[in-house]
């Protein structure tokens, strides 16, 4: 977690936020079966964070979520609704001398997710899971895969701050251009097989890969949503092992056939699979 300094503390306590850290478990069991077990951590970090109106100069009272990081962040606009909430638009705020504020050019996206809905567990997704691999993966991190920046949480909120990715999902893309030239088709889906081989590296198994989980931002893709994710089965020496069965999970037009009718799946290949049925390759584009 971020060090947060003397002055910091004091200045994040008088206004009422307590800077430290809470550990919060995740809920799921961790697969751990004859020595094989789940890099996922079973833990969920958060910083303490408080909803304030405050001003901004030139603007007026806002509506800001201040972290126990010293960071405060503006909600600017409702970017979709969730399952748990919604994800906001925000831009960082910075202090001025006289107690005001600025807008600052840093933009992220805030994921908001009432604590009550998580409690009522009747969704197959867990946001506590994804939030453990997130962080998890977010250490040292991969331009393909997107971090988690922190996690803030309040009585009734989780706020999850992601990097902001301005160009929408990649399966916007394909919806509105259909097959695409190779060039372009090379493009995306190397940094698509990038981002899963830093998975596959971390022993994380997706399950929920798709052109709506993957966001562009500029040039470059970043996979998303790991609601669904778990940890691939890795013993003492770093062999990895299939998965039981755990569910008929994704978007049946992705879903490899042995998830699909419940049987053991490789992970690395389920991965692959999902995305091998995402992007509409060209006939003359080599696999």
């Amino acid at each position: 977690m971020q060090e947060v300094s003397a002055e910091l503390h004091q200045q994040l306590q008088a206004l009422g936020i307590n800077p430290s850290d809470d550990v919060f478990r995740t809920g799921s069991e961790q697969y751990d079966q004859n020595g094989l077990c789940s890099p996922i951590p079973q833990e969920v970090r958060f910083l303490n964070g408080e909803l304030q109106r405050c001003p901004v100069e030139g603007v007026g009272l806002v509506l800001a979520i201040f972290s126990g990081s010293g960071a405060v962040y503006e909600f600017v606009r409702t970017l979709r609704k969730c399952i748990y909430g919604k994800v906001k638009h925000a831009v960082r705020l910075q202090m001025l001398p006289n107690g005001t504020f600025v807008r600052t050019q840093f933009e992220v996206a805030i994921k908001v997710m009432s604590k009550s809905i998580i409690e009522e567990g009747h969704l197959q997704e867990n946001p506590l899971v994804e939030l453990a691999a997130q962080q998890y993966l977010s250490i040292p991190g991969h331009e393909n895969v997107l971090t988690l920046l922190e996690c803030l949480h309040d009585a009734d909120f989780i706020y999850a701050v992601l990097p902001y990715c301005n160009g929408g999902e990649l399966f916007s893309v394909v919806e509105s251009g259909g097959a695409m030239e190779e060039a372009e088709c090379r493009h995306w889906f190397s940094q698509v097989l990038a981002g899963l081989s830093y998975l596959q590296s971390r022993y994380i198994c997706h399950r929920d890969m798709s052109l709506e989980n993957v966001l562009l931002d500029g040039d470059t893709s970043k996979i998303i949503d790991f609601g669904l994710s778990i940890g691939i089965p890795v013993d003492a020496h770093g062999m990895t092992y299939s998965l039981p069965p755990a569910g008929a999970v994704g978007k049946i037009f992705y879903m490899p056939p042995e998830v699909r009718f419940l049987d053991y799946f490789d992970a690395n290949k389920s991965n692959a699979h999902d995305s091998l049925n995402g992007l509409d390759l060209p006939q003359s584009s080599p696999v």
